[in-house]
């Protein structure tokens, strides 16, 4: 009896140090910063080159009438107040989406920005809310945004877009950098042309500021970075299921 205590104390102690060690691998900054920086880098923030009177995006993506490029920005979170304006509402990311999705349709003249994405509770979806946050801004309020509001995952988003336009739509999909690799292929399968501008990297290298001890040291940051990456990596494996 006093081995079978004894033995099962043993096997707590190690797998309690075998988690502390993982603990400790997965907030120091190596780890996450390697696996974030390696899915994040598929795809480059997009951006054109001015040739003369045309414009040339990085990626050679053909210059085509208006009613056929659209500049998706997918969704990522909203929330509902009567007492507070749309911007207030969408959550952090979701604005970041936004003010991205704006820079790229601005890049791009002859697209039109198309919001997306449902929410049930509020009169009003994200898509609709997001639409509104951009219109209020200066210098988005003469031009044109569709919503498609009663997608509720991305696998929906690409079959509401392609429903609504056809196969064979050009898109400029306004998404998270870590999240690109799988959306891509994601609206490739749903007949879309699809370019990736990517947003939000996770995976920053600021050259002006000196590095300090404290960089090196474990942050709850760098868990939040891994288990990212892992939910991305295993909703890339199995598929969206749609």
């Amino acid at each position: 009896m006093l081995f079978i205590v004894v033995n099962r104390r043993q096997m707590a102690f190690r797998w309690l140090v075998g988690g502390l060690v993982l603990l400790l691998i997965y907030t120091l900054p190596p780890m996450p910063r390697f696996l974030m920086g390696r899915s994040e880098s598929t795809y480059s923030p997009f951006s054109v080159v001015y040739s003369g009177d045309s414009v040339i995006t990085r990626y050679l993506f053909p210059q085509v009438a208006s009613d056929s490029l659209f500049v998706l920005v997918l969704g990522a979170g909203a929330d509902y107040d009567p007492a507070s304006p749309p911007g207030q509402l969408l959550s952090a990311t979701q604005l970041l989406r936004m003010a991205d999705g704006i820079r790229v349709a601005l890049l791009m003249p002859e697209a039109v920005l198309v919001t997306s994405a449902n929410f049930e509770y509020s009169p009003h979806g994200q898509a609709e809310l997001t639409r509104r946050a951009a219109q209020g801004l200066v210098g988005y309020t003469d031009r044109t945004i569709q919503v498609q509001e009663q997608p509720n995952k991305t696998c929906e988003e690409a079959r509401a877009l392609v429903g609504a336009h056809g196969r064979g739509t050009r898109v400029l999909l306004v998404n998270f950098a870590v999240h690109m690799r799988r959306v891509m292929p994601l609206f490739t399968a749903f007949g879309a042309k699809p370019m990736a501008a990517p947003c939000d990297f996770k995976d920053k290298h600021n050259p002006l500021r000196p590095y300090r001890l404290v960089d090196a040291l474990p942050f709850w940051k760098h868990l939040d970075r891994f288990d990212e990456f892992m939910k991305e990596q295993l909703a890339h494996r199995l598929g969206s299921q749609c």
